[in-house]
């Protein structure tokens, strides 16, 4: 099995893309654009399902952000250690010399 390798940086990337994800998405408020649909309608029967939806909606987004700020922040401890063991490695490498078989 081939090891395929991510560089730190690309793994950083990512991570600030999908935190940029999680700011928009919080910044639409759509649970809350649908609660007022509810808020005007209440004895119609779109008034409550519109309220279900909407508090299920905003379960839903508080759900996903959590998740992915959990991902973002586990990727980023993940190339920061990546990082780190390169370091390491290096230092404890470093001034090593490799007989050559002749």
């Amino acid at each position: 099995m081939q090891a395929i390798e991510v560089p730190a940086e690309e793994i950083r990337a990512a991570a600030t893309q999908l935190e940029a994800a999680v700011e928009v998405v919080r910044a639409r408020r759509h649970g809350d654009q649908v609660g007022q649909v509810a808020a005007a309608m209440p004895g119609s029967q779109s008034g409550p399902l519109a309220d279900r939806l909407a508090q299920s909606w905003r379960q839903w987004v508080t759900d996903w952000c959590r998740s992915a700020d959990n991902q973002a922040s586990r990727m980023r401890s993940s190339a920061t250690a990546s990082i780190t063991t390169d370091q390491d490695a290096r230092t404890r490498f470093q001034g090593i010399t490799i007989p050559v078989a002749r």
